[in-house]
This record gives structure tokens, sequence and C-alpha cells, in this order.
């Protein structure tokens, strides 16, 4: 069972690495690369957690990643609002 959880944080530590590294893409952000993966990091390891909770109560993955996708939106979504202010 708590195997599933260090799954999920796993996977949402590298991906969301994954994600930071996007950034490098966008000339205006790469001054700020590092921040960018650390925060992506951050959100990928709640997001992970939260899903690997979610794992532990469902035996079907087919409804584990909407669930993770939809925190993965809200968290960007959160972000989003708060760098438009």
């Amino acid at each position: 069972m708590k195997n599933k959880v260090f799954i999920g944080l796993t996977l949402g530590a590298v991906l969301g690495i994954f994600d930071g590294l996007t950034a490098w893409f966008t000339p205006e952000a790469r001054a700020g690369l590092a921040g960018i993966i650390v925060g992506s990091c951050f959100k990928g390891l709640l997001t992970g957690l939260a899903a690997g909770f979610f794992a532990r109560k469902v035996k079907s993955m087919i409804h584990v990643e909407p669930q993770r996708i939809a925190v993965r939106l809200s968290f960007q979504r959160s972000i989003w609002v708060k760098t438009s202010m």
C-alpha cells in the first residue's frame, strides 16, 4: 500500500523537473529557470502524493488518472492566477 504513494511521489518529482525544464524554451524565463524547476518539482510532488493516496483507496488506474490530472490542473490554475495579478 505504501508503495503506491512512493511511486506517486517519485513520478511526480521527475515529471515536475521535466515540466520546469520546458521553461528553457521561453527566452524571457531563462533567468529564473532554477526557481521554475524547483516550483514545478514541488507541484509534482504534491500531485504525486495526492494521486498515491487516492490510488491506495481505488484499485483501478482508470479512476486515478483523472483525479491526478484534476489536481495538477488546479495547481497550475492557482499559479496562473497568482502570476497574473
